[in-house]
């Protein structure tokens, strides 16, 4: 995937929302014209959006495991499809947990 297939996603998921309009008009722009033909000004102001945080996840018992990791590149685009599914950002380390946390509730919910 490409940076503009991330801005892409992220215009289609409105990840966006509540910024400043010329954000998401700058990675429309990226998106049809390439991200290299952004001026380094234009660059500057998409590349905040270009890497996020991990949400982490919350164990059953209520702790969540304070996860410090940047998610960027395809990691991130995937992250962005799948963030309703596993409500927040996710990095693949946190999917597994999150994964496991599932099974293991649905194992004691079949018991």
């Amino acid at each position: 995937m490409s940076n503009e297939s991330l801005l892409s996603t992220m215009l289609d998921h409105d990840f966006f929302h509540g910024q400043d309009d010329k954000v998401s008009g700058i990675a429309m722009r990226a998106v049809d014209h390439g991200f290299d033909t952004l001026s380094v000004l234009q660059q500057r102001v998409l590349k905040p959006f270009m890497s996020q945080p991990c949400d982490g996840v919350t164990n059953p018992g209520g702790d969540h495991n304070g996860c410090e990791s940047l998610i960027d590149g395809d990691d991130l685009e995937t992250a962005i499809i799948n963030q309703n599914y596993y409500g927040g950002l996710l990095c693949d380390k946190c999917i597994n947990e999150k994964v496991g946390y599932i099974a293991h509730w649905e194992k004691i919910q079949a018991e």
